[in-house]
């Protein structure tokens, strides 16, 4: 996803903060801005979710397992920084 300019892409949040449904996990290192949850009441293929985002880009990041969503956006962040995205 992309946004209009810098300031526009900010950090992208749940759209639920229910601690009922969703818990904080925490994210990859060295991912500047990441943030990873999971989503206690989502089917398997979606329950950990990873928000990245480098310049006016973000990227949503989705796995069945905190260490391959962490992976999948720390690898995600490497594309979006290496490629000029700002």
């Amino acid at each position: 996803m992309g946004a209009r300019d810098k300031a526009a892409g900010g950090p992208v949040t749940p759209a639920s903060d229910d601690p009922a449904e969703l818990r904080v996990v925490d994210p990859p290192e060295d991912v500047p801005g990441a943030s990873c949850i999971e989503d206690l009441f989502t089917i398997a293929p979606q329950r950990f979710r990873c928000f990245v985002a480098y310049g006016r880009y973000g990227a949503l990041l989705l796995g069945t397992r905190p260490w391959e969503t962490k992976q999948r956006a720390a690898a995600q962040f490497a594309l979006l920084a290496n490629s000029g995205g700002r």
